[in-house]
């Protein structure tokens, strides 16, 4: 392929695109991320907002109400967004499953791979019903309803995977 001078060299791009769909697909629980998320940051808040008047009184300043109306403000409206944020960035985390691989946004996970799997509680996920699966080398699908049920489903087909991949290489 001729260049012309001062263009840029034609590099071809490769993406690995899989046009196939999912054979299972699963969801975050959004309740399960915002919760634990608001108590967090609502527990800084109110921590700042005792450091400041801490602060204020060390220095023996005086202020008005409406100072405090103000901070109060400011903090309710900041844990309002955070946890809409969280919200809405939870329920756009889907996990889908293919009969090779798993996928969560960029992140791809064959079956021929994984080493381990396993279900992981915490107390929260007690509360809500929820669990996280670990597929080992490093994938996670977390917080979602039913942890056992997708367990089974992916042992299955990571066990059916390394069988037929086995068999393709004999």
């Amino acid at each position: 392929m001729a260049e012309v001078a001062g263009s840029i060299p034609a590099r071809p791009i490769r993406k690995e695109v899989y046009f196939m769909d999912p054979e299972y697909s699963v969801k975050q629980k959004p309740i399960r991320v915002v919760i634990p998320k608001v108590l967090l940051f609502a527990s800084a808040g109110i921590i700042f907002y005792l450091a400041l008047l801490l602060n204020f009184k060390l220095l023996e300043l005086k202020i008005s109400d409406w100072i405090h109306i103000l901070i109060t403000s400011i903090l309710a409206a900041l844990l309002i967004v955070e946890s809409l944020l969280v919200f809405y960035n939870s329920k756009k985390q889907v996990y889908d499953f293919f009969t090779d691989r798993a996928t969560h946004k960029e992140e791809v996970i064959h079956y021929n791979i994984v080493s381990s799997i396993k279900v992981e509680e915490n107390l929260f996920d007690h509360l809500f019903k929820t669990g996280t699966v670990v597929l080992e080398p490093g994938f996670e699908v977390k917080h979602v309803e039913n942890p056992h049920h997708l367990f089974t489903y992916l042992e299955d087909s990571i066990r059916n995977n390394k069988f037929k991949y086995s068999q393709s290489r004999e």
